[in-house]
């Protein structure tokens, strides 16, 4: 008998069989090329890299994979103790004009047009330099050369560290 002579619950039988032998190759096949390691997280840290995964709409393990990749090959170390200490100027500015906002609020019980969007403007200010301090952050060159700049008594200790992990 041919297999397009069986009933239509034979084939599907078939189908089912046929599908779950082609998955159990295919997954020694691939676990046969890949190295599996387990990693633990606190419940904080997993809904955490959970949430970012959905928002990239990758899965958990795939996200985390290709996010430890594109750090490592982009060397960057985010965000430096400048870039930090920039953003702590910009939040502080942006306090302070909020805090004299909030004064002549209490004390006039008014608030002026003009005050509004200052806040608003320096908001929409505050954002783009965070932004652009994301966008590009500073390199492990700029920090070596930037070390350097600062102490050049640490080429020496620089150059034995890169000496030590050449292969």
């Amino acid at each position: 008998m041919h297999i397009l002579e069986e009933p239509a619950d034979r084939i599907d039988e078939i189908r089912r069989i046929y599908r779950t032998e082609y998955r159990k190759e295919y997954k020694k096949k691939y676990q046969k090329k890949r190295i599996h390691r387990v990693v633990i997280f606190t419940h904080e840290e997993y809904e955490l890299i959970k949430q970012a995964s959905e928002n990239h709409k990758l899965g958990f393990s795939t996200f985390v994979r290709e996010s430890a990749i594109k750090y490592l090959s982009n060397g960057y170390v985010v965000p430096d103790k400048e870039q930090v200490k920039s953003i702590l100027v910009a939040f502080k500015k942006y306090g302070t004009l909020l805090n004299q906002i909030a004064f002549l609020v209490n004390s006039k019980k008014a608030v002026d047009l003009n005050q509004i969007s200052a806040v608003q403007d320096n908001f929409h200010d505050l954002e783009k330099e965070i932004r652009q301090i994301f966008k590009e952050p500073i390199t492990i060159e700029d920090i070596v050369l930037n070390i350097i700049s600062i102490e050049p008594k640490y080429i020496d200790k620089i150059q034995l560290i890169l000496n030590s992990y050449k292969k």
